[in-house]
């Protein structure tokens, strides 16, 4: 369903904790601390000290 919003021209927004799910999207911002951070590209994935900054990652990658 959101592909077809896209494809359609609309925006769609989504907050989620799911981190496989959140990869559809195409622009990120993050929370840590009630603070909000970004926008983010694709990229992000990429950024372990980012990822690990906002709680995303608690390993080395």
């Amino acid at each position: 369903m959101i592909a077809e919003r896209v494809r359609a021209g609309q925006t769609v927004l989504f907050v989620t904790h799911d981190l496989s799910f959140a990869r559809a999207a195409s622009t990120y911002y993050l929370m840590s601390d009630g603070n909000l951070s970004g926008p983010y590209d694709a990229s992000i994935w990429d950024d372990s000290d980012l990822l690990r900054a906002h709680g995303l990652l608690t390993e080395a990658l």
